[in-house]
């Protein structure tokens, strides 16, 4: 990526004391900047969502597309890394999905749901990544990583949708479900293909174990931080403090999870649907309810917004135009990997569970929608990685 990264330079430790005073004001006016460029940022995605109304195409898309044209005039005054979109935007958005799943309607179809997020995501990724890899002649390694990215489902549209039109209870609740456990599952599988690529070395015997541990070691953490949470909220009277607290637990969750070695989004999707479902249930306020749930539901605006929005910027549209054909190929790949993860998974189901009638296999398949999760993943591709720009314009492109 062009350019320095701002808010590295913020997080940067401060220079100590007797250095030079020139290096001390070129830090300091870092942060004056900083400021603008997130005024500008703002004041684009105001007006992109007065425009997107007007014209009423969807509000993500036009964040893209005014990222684009101000691409030359402000990535090199932003670099993002990749590492603060893993460890702030990643767990807003995973914990404000899990704090609104109701853990009772999970449980009737957690069949279906663990089929699908598990093994079906797994084999939808690597059917694109195998076509990426022959189709385009990428590396192992960005062709893993697409399949990754693109394997993802957000299906927050058709939860939309679902709100205005009549759909039987359990179809809605596979999609949401779905899409919750699929978040984990694409974050797990993310951050194993890195430490392939940081060590160069795979066996599948070995792949497997680290999932697995990465998976229920990740689960445990989740368990134990989420409960840990509840007689805490009980006792914090205040909605404000209340707000704190949960944002300590998603922020903090994830980053025990990393520093153990485990997963941190499947702790964070387990301590939000621990805390949602009990902590939540426990406040005797109905007003302290709405004041937590609306402040998640804000900050999954706000982050959704800034994500969309830099991606706009982040890609380069001469780069764009070039590997089209090559996008077009992606998207062909990725639908073709949905259509057998779940025509093939669900018509097995019937033999353990209720089956999935067809039609509601359609919606399944129809709804493969990419959101901000595989955006922010797109995002944290490692700098170093040699293509690292083409592959990020294909997965988000696609």
């Amino acid at each position: 990526m062009r350019g320095v990264s701002v808010i590295e330079s913020i997080v940067a430790q401060p220079p100590p004391l007797g250095s030079n005073p020139a290096t001390n004001s070129q830090t300091a006016g870092v942060i004056p900047e900083l400021v603008i460029i997130l005024i500008i940022l703002l004041l684009i995605a105001t007006v992109v969502a007065l425009v997107t109304q007007r014209l009423r195409i969807p509000y993500v898309t036009g964040l893209v597309l005014a990222g684009l044209p101000i691409t030359e005039l402000l990535s090199r005054r932003i670099g993002l890394d990749p590492s603060l979109v893993l460890n702030l935007f990643l767990p807003i958005l995973i914990f404000e999905a899990a704090i609104n799943t109701d853990i009772s309607r999970l449980r009737s179809t957690f069949k279906p749901i663990a089929l699908l997020a598990g093994p079906g995501s797994i084999f939808s990724s690597a059917i694109i990544a195998v076509l990426v890899k022959f189709g385009l002649g990428l590396d192992w390694i960005p062709a893993f990583l697409i399949g990754v990215i693109l394997a993802n489902t957000d299906t927050v549209s058709m939860i939309a949708v679902f709100k205005e039109i009549r759909v039987p209870s359990r179809l809605s609740t596979i999609v949401e479900g779905e899409t919750l456990f699929n978040d984990a599952a694409a974050l797990v599988s993310f951050n194993l293909i890195l430490v392939v690529y940081a060590t160069g070395s795979f066996t599948v015997v070995g792949g497997l174990k680290e999932l697995l541990v990465v998976a229920l070691g990740g689960g445990l953490v989740g368990v134990i931080l989420g409960y840990l949470s509840l007689p805490i909220f009980v006792r914090l009277n205040d909605p404000l403090s209340s707000l704190l607290l949960t944002v300590a637990l998603a922020l903090g969750t994830f980053q025990i999870g990393q520093f153990l070695g485990v997963s941190g989004a499947v702790a964070v999707v387990i301590a939000g649907l621990i805390f949602g479902n009990l902590g939540l249930s426990r406040s005797t306020s109905a007003s302290d309810r709405i004041t937590l749930l609306s402040f998640w539901e804000y900050a999954g605006f706000g982050v959704n917004t800034f994500i969309f929005l830099l991606i706009g910027i982040e890609i380069n549209p001469l780069t764009l135009w070039r590997i089209l054909p090559s996008i077009l190929f992606v998207i062909l790949a990725y639908q073709l990997g949905r259509i057998l993860s779940v025509y093939l998974l669900l018509a097995g189901l019937r033999w353990f569970d209720r089956p999935i009638p067809l039609r509601w296999q359609h919606v399944l398949f129809l709804g493969n929608i990419k959101g901000s999760l595989s955006m922010a993943l797109a995002l944290s591709i490692p700098l170093a990685l040699t293509g690292r720009d083409i592959a990020t314009a294909k997965a988000v492109m696609a």
